[in-house]
């Protein structure tokens, strides 16, 4: 088995959801795994960080459990960012269920500061409490639902022209105080989304 040279740089991105169809979306372990699987092979090639090459090869002798715990996830979190310039993005982490966020706040929190590496990590959500207190010591930017407001407007003006010209809008008929009436409430409940 190859080991990839751990200087190089490294993306991992995980996409928060809730869905009943596919909860795990939301949950804080399956998060810190999908960052794990994807640091742990950090380009296209078939390597393997030398520190899950190790822990791969305990589990294929049957001495430990499959499935890594939290503390071991952890534990090659950490090591794994003590090389090289690693940016970690978290998209929605509002979606995370709110029992569960804190462990996964705690997580990043403890990835960035241990680390001995660079470890950048990008989080986008909705201004929920916990997570704008989490970051309060980090650069915060936030956009509000009227910053996005021109955008949102030339988008649905752009489609709903679109759908009423195609006749894929009540096939087309459709009057100018009706199509008013759409664009407004598609705008309205928009909110900036």
């Amino acid at each position: 088995m190859q080991v990839e040279d751990p200087q190089s740089p490294c993306l991992a991105f995980f996409y928060c959801k809730r869905d009943s169809t596919n909860p795990k979306r939301s949950e804080s372990e399956e998060v810190l795994l999908s960052l794990l699987r994807q640091l742990a092979r950090p380009t296209q090639h078939e390597y393997l960080h030398p520190a899950i090459a190790e822990k791969w090869q305990e589990r294929q002798d049957g001495s430990s459990e499959y499935k890594l715990s939290h503390d071991e996830c952890m534990d090659l979190l950490r090591e794994i960012t003590c090389y090289g310039e690693i940016t970690i993005i978290i998209d929605a982490l509002d979606e995370c269920r709110s029992d569960q966020r804190h462990i996964l706040l705690e997580a990043l929190h403890d990835i960035r500061n241990q680390s001995e590496g660079l470890v950048k990590i990008f989080v986008s959500s909705r201004r929920e409490i916990d997570i704008f207190d989490s970051f309060s010591d980090s650069l915060n930017l936030e956009i509000e639902p009227k910053d996005n407001l021109e955008d949102i407007t030339r988008f649905v003006t752009v489609e709903l022209d679109k759908r009423v010209k195609n006749r894929t809008l009540l096939r087309g008929k459709i009057s100018s105080t009706l199509k008013a009436e759409i664009k407004d409430r598609l705008l309205r409940d928009a909110n900036g989304m």
